[in-house]
């Protein structure tokens, strides 16, 4: 159960900065639940469809475990390949993969972790966004 309500408490982390640090143009577009972010064609961002759907298929169990490590890992490494969220958002994404790995929610044994680590690495070597100033990018690419 631990491991569900960190994963459930990063989703929330990541949609948080979303929805604050959204491009301009989203901004005017929000809805209120759970931090969408709505295009300009008032269809909901993808990145916060993933980490709503992760949020949804969580509320199902209560084990981390019976999850697919790729699956609890995706969303958060398609914000960080993302090329429209700021380093901000990048680096609350980071922050949460540091999080599952440092206390041991995702490890070794878990279920499909060579595929997971596997997308860890190349998702950070594809690291994107926009950096509003050049300490901000220092920060997120030291993590």
């Amino acid at each position: 159960m631990q491991g569900v309500n960190c994963v459930k408490g990063e989703i929330h982390s990541v949609l948080t900065a979303l929805r604050i640090h959204a491009p301009s143009e989203a901004k005017n577009t929000r809805d209120n639940s759970l931090g969408a972010r709505r295009g300009l064609g008032g269809m909901e961002d993808p990145l916060v469809r993933k980490l709503k759907d992760l949020y949804e298929q969580l509320a199902n169990t209560n084990d981390l475990a019976l999850i697919d490590t790729v699956q609890v890992f995706d969303p958060f490494l398609s914000v960080i390949v993302a090329e429209n969220t700021n380093a901000i958002v990048t680096d609350a994404a980071l922050q949460a993969i540091h999080k599952f790995m440092v206390y041991g929610h995702v490890h070794l044994h878990s279920f499909n972790a060579a595929a997971a680590m596997s997308n860890i690495g190349h998702s950070v070597a594809q690291c994107k966004f926009d950096a509003a100033s050049e300490g901000e990018a220092e920060v997120v690419y030291m993590k």
